[in-house]
């Protein structure tokens, strides 16, 4: 997969992002049970990543292939998610999209790596 990463810092409202494939319908998506004792919770279709609160500051966010993306911290999540419309976006609890890119499958491995606390300043998104 050849795509360019990109890097964006906002304040996160609710201190969670949702990552997920923007072409599926909303009432489509399998939204996971919050687990506070995990930086991710997933389903096949919605992962959501905790952060750092918009209170405390900007989250950094990081989007691209796992290959391009640099891999600090901890990897808190290496799985997949499926992206029938072959793009991965990152989505706020206010239903804006602040990062998208296209992906070659409708199957996508999703690596996560954070600082390694629950609500990490730095979130970073790879992709295969």
């Amino acid at each position: 997969m050849t795509m360019n990463h990109s890097t964006i810092e906002l304040p996160v409202l609710n201190a969670i992002l949702c990552v997920r494939d923007p072409s599926r319908p909303f009432d489509s998506i399998e939204f996971p049970e919050p687990d506070h004792d995990r930086p991710v919770w997933a389903t096949s279709s919605c992962l959501i990543v905790r952060c750092l609160s918009d209170c405390d500051g900007k989250t950094s966010v990081t989007l691209g292939a796992s290959g391009e993306v640099p891999h600090i911290g901890v990897m808190v999540f290496d799985g997949w998610l499926e992206t029938p419309g072959r793009k991965v976006g990152i989505e706020t609890v206010l239903h804006e999209w602040v990062a998208q890119t296209d992906v070659s499958s409708s199957s996508t491995r999703v690596r996560i790596w954070t600082s390694g606390h629950l609500n990490s300043g730095v979130v970073v998104i790879g992709l295969d």
